[in-house]
C-alpha cells in the first residue's frame, strides 16, 4: 500500500488530490477538496509504490508486474479530469516496491526492487501532456543500474536538492548514494556512488526519509525502533522507541524539530527530535497505520475524513487527516 499527494496544473490549489493504491492493479486519485475521483488502469498487478515529481503534476507508479509508470494529468471542459499513462519503465526481474522521483526537477527517477537493485531512469522523452488514448506510451531508458542490497528493497528517497539517494532494505541497512547526473549537450548521463551505510537496525527497514532542512535521515523498522542518522559520517544520532510492532512509516514535520510515525501496532506517534521522546500519540486505528502523508501545504488539505475514506471506496478502511497537517491510512 502507498499513496502521494499531486497537483495537477487544472487545481489552483496544492496538494489538491490524492493517488492511492491498496492491494490492487489500479491506482485511484481522488480530490481532497469535493467527493471525485479517478481510476488509472495500466498495470497488470497489484501496485505497490507511488510517488511524485517536484511541483507535484507526475506520477511514479511501481508494481508487481515488473514495470514502473508515469502519469501526467489532462483535464477538459467542465467536470472532465483524469490521469493518462504517458511512459514505462521496463528492466527489472521481481517487483517494484520502491519509486523515486526527482525532487529539484532533473529528468530522473529511481525504482527499487525485490530482485534487489535499483534503477535510474532517464525522463527526458516522458511529454508533460497527456492528449488522449492514442498517445504512444514512451519506453524509457535505463541509465544505470546498480545491485545495491542483500535482500528486498522497501523504500527510496530523494534528498530536497537532488544530490543523494537513500534505499531501506530487507537486509537490515540504509544506503545513501551520491547521484550523478547530466543532461547537457543532447547526451543524458546517469551514475550512483555509494558514500556510507547506516547499520543498526535488528530487523528490516520499511521506510527512509531525508530532513528538508538538516543534513540527517531518518529511517522505521520492524524492530519496532526509529534512527535518526547523520549525513556526514553515517553514525546513528538518535533511537526512537515505542512501538510495540514495526514501523512502517516516518517522516518529518515542522522543519525538522519533530518526526511522525505509523506503525503495525495501529498506531500514529509525533516524536520531538530535540528531547528524543514521544510527545503525543494517536490511536483510533484498529489495525495497522500503512502509510502516511505529510503535506507541506496543510491548510489546503481537507479535514472530512470519514467521508473521503467511503467515498474513496475503501469503507473498511480510514483515510483520516490528523492535526499533525498529515494523511494517515489504517
Amino acid at each position: 500500500m502507498d499513496a502521494t499527494f499531486l497537483s495537477p496544473p487544472f487545481s489552483a490549489v496544492q496538494d489538491s488530490h490524492l493517488a492511492l493504491a491498496t492491494n490492487s492493479s489500479l491506482i485511484r486519485v481522488c480530490s481532497t477538496l469535493k467527493f471525485d475521483a479517478r481510476l488509472l488502469d495500466g498495470h497488470s498487478e497489484i501496485v505497490l509504490a507511488l510517488d511524485h515529481g517536484q511541483d507535484g503534476a507526475l506520477l511514479a507508479s511501481g508494481s508487481k508486474d515488473r514495470t514502473a509508470r508515469l502519469w501526467v494529468s489532462f483535464s477538459g471542459d467542465g467536470p472532465e479530469w483524469g490521469y493518462g499513462c504517458v511512459a514505462v519503465c521496463e528492466g527489472h526481474s521481481e517487483s517494484i516496491g520502491a519509486v523515486a522521483l526527482s525532487r529539484g526537477g532533473g529528468r530522473f527517477m529511481f525504482t527499487g526492487s525485490q530482485d534487489r537493485t535499483i534503477k535510474m531512469w532517464d525522463l527526458s522523452n516522458v511529454p508533460s501532456v497527456y492528449s488522449g488514448l492514442g498517445q504512444a506510451v514512451v519506453r524509457c531508458g535505463s541509465l544505470t543500474t546498480h545491485k545495491a542490497h542483500e535482500k528486498d528493497i522497501n523504500s527510496l528517497d530523494v534528498s530536497p536538492d537532488d544530490r543523494f539517494l537513500v534505499s531501506g532494505s530487507q537486509d537490515r541497512t540504509a544506503k545513501v548514494y551520491a547521484i550523478i547526473y547530466s543532461g547537457l549537450g543532447g547526451s543524458t548521463r546517469g551514475e550512483l556512488r555509494l558514500l556510507g551505510t547506516c547499520k543498526g537496525h535488528k530487523r528490516g527497514i520499511w521506510s527512509v526519509r531525508f530532513s528538508r532542512t538538516e543534513r540527517v535521515l531518518a529511517t522505521g523498522s520492524g524492530d519496532k525502533s526509529i534512527k535518526l542518522w547523520s549525513l556526514d559520517d553515517f553514525s546513528c544520532l538518535k533511537t526512537f522507541e515505542g512501538h510495540t510492532n514495526s514501523v512502517l512509516r516516518v517522516d518529518f514535520l515542522n522543519a525538522g524539530l519533530q518526526l511522525v510515525s505509523t506503525a503495525s501496532d495501529g498506531l500514529v506517534k509525533l516524536w520531538s527530535v530535540r528531547e528524543e521522546d514521544c510527545v503525543a500519540t494517536l490511536d483510533n486505528h484498529e489495525d495497522k497505520v500503512s502509510f502516511l502523508l505529510v503535506s507541506l501545504f496543510p491548510a489546503n488539505v481537507t479535514s472530512k475524513g470519514v467521508g473521503f475514506s467511503n467515498y474513496c471506496g475503501w469503507p473498511h478502511r480510514r483515510v483520516r487527516r490528523s492535526r499533525f497537517g498529515c494523511y494517515i491510512l489504517g
